[in-house]
């Protein structure tokens, strides 16, 4: 008889998400895996991990005690400090690892259903066990400038990024919330899985909700992303052309300003705010159709909720409804609200497609998520090692336009599982402007370089350094230059970076003129500027282009240095999970100089309809830009694990 346990945090029942998406998703999961469980077993017990210290609605208890090889735990877990989430992590991890010590010998499959929930801090525990994650969205990170904008809920956010790279095995409620993984956290595609979802079954019953006119149901919440006030204003718009004869029925709680402001819109809104399941069950049979003007869902529910009722739907043209069909509903632009109001137009004059309904929802069930899930599950692998080497990098400022700074974050995923990283840098930049964010202070140690001081770096096994003209790197090359490493050269022309040396006082005019000296007796007529003293001081070179490295080793052998110390890498690109799902694309610009101003998210949005434009062999954004367009067309040949792998045979050879 086997002795494979799953154990399954269920903290998110104890937040205001039981309410919401996340919470019916996550129960409707635990019930659809118990079911196939009873079918054929896998686990001989299923634990269900909640907090001892939080409430928990009875009757959800009381459902999870009666479903088939389920044992509630209740365990001494506090809540997410989010002024010192450190300490609640550690807290519940200590509990967490009491209680599995307590199990029997067994394999033992651990499955967090939210993890970056704010109020609540689930963690892994550090006895072995298969880590895995259920994961709706990257939202709050692709979207930052609208929801990590207060330091407070950057830190609390950010700071679970470290649990959440600890997964051996995603599972991804979407193909584009498994795409993101990879794309904005350099995740590798192997350990992504998307399991999809379906329908929620809101109540058995159906209960009246008093409404006299014909309505638009609009399933929504109180979230910029949401994008009520554009479906309000296109709303008006149609409305207008129909007498006014319909109401537009606005789901989910709203605060009494919030409320106020939208009904400036329109005088036909109406509230519902948080109704029962069998309320909700009457306004989806009952209405004339179903509009979701979100710019961006991990899933989207209430679209297959929609056809589960037989509703035509009106929703946004993004990512992941073209994921579920390309022609099943009315699609529009979510920032246009004339494409929103003949989208109204279309979908309540539209008959309903009952054979095309029934093979969406034939492909997204909770049978079909549960057996994806179970399978994940159970071929997980380990990931990371116990032992590790510590490895120091000196960044430059990571959030500015510069593609270096993505290439830099998204390679800590795959580095962490070698080394203890250490990273230093001299900026932290205001956070005004920031083209991504830098979480690396937040899931890694980060130093801040200090003006004042001499050298910093403390001594480690291996030194990474990540060199270009950036001026927020003035302070770190201090430490460069006084403790060789390897260095992956980012741009050929120094000459600002040590102009930028020599002005703030960081090296002498006497220690500039030796630097201009090396630079014209080696380096005239070349394509390398102040590089001389660098590049002959360093241990190994790392360098993403082709003719930089004829040119590099040719200019090493006129100095006298062995030019078996430089190494060609080919610019790496994330491999997506599902390279027939690309992002949303809403006239955006796609010149280069457009795109190196965007944000990560609308720049990934703007290169995945690019086809081709003319770069520099010479400039690494530029390379690095390159192998991201090709990505959305056809596999990398490059992608971040291959390129640890080259790194760290090539970093650690001989040294």
């Amino acid at each position: 008889m086997m002795n494979k346990r799953l154990i399954i945090d269920a903290q998110v029942f104890q937040t205001p998400a039981w309410h919401r998406g996340m919470g019916k998703y996550s129960l409707e999961l635990i019930r659809s895996i118990v079911r196939e469980n009873t079918t054929e077993e896998r686990w001989s017990s299923i634990d269900v991990i909640i907090s001892g210290n939080l409430d928990v609605d009875q009757g959800l208890e009381a459902e999870l005690k009666s479903l088939d090889k389920i044992s509630i735990q209740r365990l001494d877990l506090v809540a997410n400090d989010i002024l010192n989430p450190k300490s609640s992590s550690s807290t519940n991890r200590q509990a967490l690892d009491a209680y599995v010590d307590t199990l029997p010998d067994g394999d033992k499959h651990f499955l967090i259903l939210s993890l970056m929930q704010g109020e609540i801090s689930p963690v892994f525990p550090t006895t072995k066990v298969y880590r895995s994650v259920l994961f709706y969205d990257l939202i709050p990170l692709m979207m930052h400038k609208v929801y990590l904008g207060n330091p407070i809920t950057r830190k609390e956010y950010l700071s679970k990024l470290s649990e959440l790279l600890a997964a051996d095995v995603y599972l991804a409620i979407s193909k584009t919330v498994a795409n993101d993984l990879g794309v904005y956290l350099g995740i590798p595609p192997q350990r992504i899985v998307n399991i999809d979802g379906g329908p929620i079954v809101h109540d058995e019953k159906t209960e009246p909700y008093h409404i006299e006119d014909p309505y638009i149901l609009m399933p929504t919440g109180n979230d910029l992303r949401k994008n009520n006030r554009r479906g309000i204003e296109a709303f008006n718009i149609f409305n207008a052309k129909h007498d006014n004869k319909y109401k537009l029925v606005i789901t989910s709680y709203f605060k009494d300003e919030e409320k106020t402001e939208l009904l400036q819109l329109s005088d036909n809104v109406i509230f519902s705010g948080n109704i029962s399941g069998a309320q909700l069950n009457f306004l989806y049979k009952n209405t004339e159709a179903v509009l979701f003007p979100s710019e961006y869902e991990g899933l989207g529910l209430p679209v297959l909720e929609a056809l589960e009722n037989k509703k035509c739907v009106a929703c946004s043209d993004i990512s992941v409804f073209r994921e579920i069909s390309k022609n099943a509903f009315c699609m529009f632009n979510p920032t246009r609200i004339d494409e929103i109001a003949k989208a109204l137009e279309d979908v309540v004059s539209r008959s309903f497609d009952q054979k095309m309904a029934h093979a969406i929802l034939s492909k997204y069930s909770w049978i079909n998520t549960a057996s994806t899930s179970i399978s994940a599950l159970l071929n997980a692998e380990h990931t990371g090692r116990n032992i590790k080497k510590q490895l120091t990098v000196v960044i430059p400022d990571v959030t500015t336009e510069r593609r270096t700074g993505k290439f830099i974050l998204q390679l800590h995923s795959m580095l962490s599982e070698y080394y203890d990283l250490h990273y230093y840098q001299s900026s932290w930049g205001d956070g005004k402007d920031e083209c991504r964010i830098n979480f690396l202070p937040y899931i890694a140690e980060v130093s801040q370089l200090s003006e004042e001081v001499g050298c910093e770096i403390t001594s480690s096994d291996l030194n990474l350094y990540h060199i270009s003209s950036d001026n927020s790197l003035n302070r770190g090359m201090i430490d460069i230059l006084a403790q060789p490493g390897v260095i992956v050269l980012h741009d050929t022309d120094l000459s600002r970076l040590w102009k930028g040396l020599l002005e703030s006082g960081l090296i002498s005019q006497s220690r500039y003129d030796i630097e201009s000296e090396i630079n014209k007796r080696y380096l005239d007529n070349t394509e390398f500027k102040w590089v001389g003293s660098l590049i002959a001081q360093q241990k190994k070179i790392i360098v993403f282009s082709k003719s930089v490295y004829t040119s590099l080793c040719a200019v090493l052998v006129s100095m006298g240095i062995r030019d078996d110390k430089v190494l060609y890498v080919q610019p790496p690109s994330n491999e997506l999970v599902y390279l027939e799902v690309s992002p949303t694309v809403h006239d955006q610009k796609v010149d280069k100089k457009a795109l190196f101003s965007m944000t990560d998210m609308q720049y990934e949005e703007a290169i995945s309809r690019t086809s081709s434009m003319t770069l520099s062999a010479m400039s690494s954004d530029e390379l690095l830009l390159g192998a991201e367009l090709a990505k959305y067309k056809k596999v990398p040949k490059q992608n971040y694990m291959t390129l640890t792998d080259q790194l760290i045979k090539f970093i650690e050879k001989d040294l």
